[in-house]
């Protein structure tokens, strides 16, 4: 694992069963984002994405209960998230 900062760009986030209007899903988008950031600033970068662009993440379903809010959903995400990476879930590392 390499332990350099990162730089975490989400374009698109697909989150199927929530019913988020379109202002909470960017704001979890942008929590998810700084969670990312900083799991991967702690956890360090898995090998072979150092420098690289991932396409696309199929990570696990998770279950966060709807009033949760979504800075835990947010949180929840970037733990699911980093270990679908870690386990090398993640497609096209450009």
């Amino acid at each position: 694992m390499n332990d350099r900062g990162c730089r975490i760009e989400i374009e698109r986030l697909i989150l199927s069963g929530l019913d988020l209007n379109q202002a909470q899903a960017e704001r979890v988008r942008a929590l998810l984002e700084g969670e990312l950031r900083s799991r991967l600033g702690r956890q360090g970068i898995p090998d072979g994405l150092d420098g690289g662009v991932v396409d696309k993440i199929d990570a696990p379903s998770l279950s966060v209960p709807e009033a949760a809010g979504e800075q835990r959903l947010a949180a929840s995400l970037a733990l699911s998230l980093v270990q679908a990476l870690q386990n090398g879930k993640g497609g096209s590392h450009v």
